[in-house]
């Protein structure tokens, strides 16, 4: 007997035709995986071939697909900066989350100073192979050298590159080479270069602003021998 071949629907043709368009995206996901106990020479993608840094991530990020994700172990801190050059879908997202058990993972952007040794007294040294903007020790912020340690000096006559001081009480040339943080209009900080430092009379890097006789507020920071507080911190 001869059968006749029904027609498909309409509506379950565009179902099979959007599930046949959409199964290459769902079958490419993947998952990936980073420990602090990995190797950036394993294949990332399992907890038993997961990745050590940030860094190895990086590398595959402009080829992450949509659905995929990037699993950090729990307990562990991650130093660099993570970049996703790839995007997601409003429905299939690219994730970034953790697994395992314990305290989050922490991404952090510093870099560990080793190497400490004693400068004198309680003041101890390293060196670091990149400028220093902050320091931080147990995830708090330091405070890099000031002088004062807490408060302001005041300005008593100054250009865009001078400013006088007769509270100022140190030796000429004391204060050059230190930066001076200082305000300079109502709704502005600048930071400056000390290069010459006579009696009561700093000289500095222009900050744009002729502050005049204006009683602005400035204090100075980033000079060793100002480096007397527990916590604090200089940069040579």
């Amino acid at each position: 007997r001869r059968q006749e071949r029904q027609p498909m629907h309409t509506s379950t043709l565009r179902s099979f035709l959007f599930l046949l368009a959409t199964l290459p995206r769902l079958l490419h996901a993947a998952t990936y995986y980073i420990a602090p106990t990995g190797n950036d020479a394993n294949s990332g993608t399992s907890q038993a071939q997961a990745w050590k840094t940030i860094g190895r991530v990086n590398q595959i990020s402009a080829q992450l697909q949509p659905g995929d994700k990037i699993l950090f172990e729990r307990g562990g801190v991650y130093r660099g900066k993570l970049t996703i050059s790839s995007s997601g879908t409003a429905g299939n997202k690219i994730e970034v989350g953790a697994y395992g058990t314990g305290s989050q993972p922490v991404l952090s952007g510093s870099v560990a100073v080793t190497g400490w040794t004693v400068h004198s007294g309680n003041v101890w040294k390293a060196s670091v192979a990149q400028p220093v903007k902050h320091v931080y020790s147990n995830g708090q912020m330091l405070t890099i050298a000031r002088y004062p340690n807490t408060g302001w000096l005041r300005n008593d006559l100054g250009t865009a590159t001078s400013l006088q001081d007769a509270g100022l009480t140190q030796g000429s040339g004391y204060w050059t080479g230190a930066t001076l943080v200082i305000r300079t209009t109502n709704w502005s900080y600048d930071t400056a270069r000390v290069t010459a430092h006579t009696g009561t009379t700093l000289t500095h890097t222009s900050t744009g602003n002729n502050i005049g006789d204006d009683n602005w507020g400035y204090f100075l920071r980033n000079k060793l021998s100002e480096l007397d507080a527990p916590g604090e911190w200089f940069y040579d």
